[in-house]
């Protein structure tokens, strides 16, 4: 009985995270880039020398680490606006499963409809469509949180 219960839970725990990733890969490009979002991807040009990045930093909004990261990803895979959204849907997905981690850290039993509630949030979903830096710092978060505990 106790193998079936821990069956579904793990099954539940996939449909969840599946559903989740579903939702903020869905319609990821269907908008035009914002002005702030135009700003971060001029910003984290991997073309650019280092320092004309910190200058345009300087210049534009400062969000350093996400500028810096972008600029990394996008070296690694192409400068493209299609692509660029990606980032921050990754960095979505990788909270809910941080957040998992950190429910089983700290010995949660309701860690599926932590899980439900991380996955089905509106606003998590709807900034990781764009290229902002809500998911990293979401991301970040849960991250220093395992780490604290």
């Amino acid at each position: 009985m106790i193998y079936y219960k821990n069956l579904i839970s793990i099954i539940v725990f996939f449909l969840i995270i599946f559903a989740g990733s579903v939702l903020r890969l869905y319609n990821l490009n269907f908008e035009n880039f914002w002005i702030d979002e135009m700003v971060t991807f001029w910003v984290s040009d991997p073309n650019i020398s280092l320092k004309e990045t910190v200058k345009r930093n300087f210049d534009a909004d400062s969000h350093f680490l996400l500028n810096y990261i972008l600029k990394f990803f996008f070296f690694l895979f192409s400068y493209d606006i299609n692509s660029a959204r990606y980032f921050s849907a990754f960095f979505s997905i990788f909270s809910m499963l941080s957040i998992f981690y950190l429910s089983l850290l700290l010995k949660e039993k309701r860690f599926l409809f932590l899980i439900f509630l991380v996955s089905a949030n509106i606003y998590l979903i709807r900034f990781s469509q764009e290229l902002r830096s809500y998911s990293l710092i979401f991301f970040l978060t849960s991250l220093s949180l395992i780490f604290f505990f």
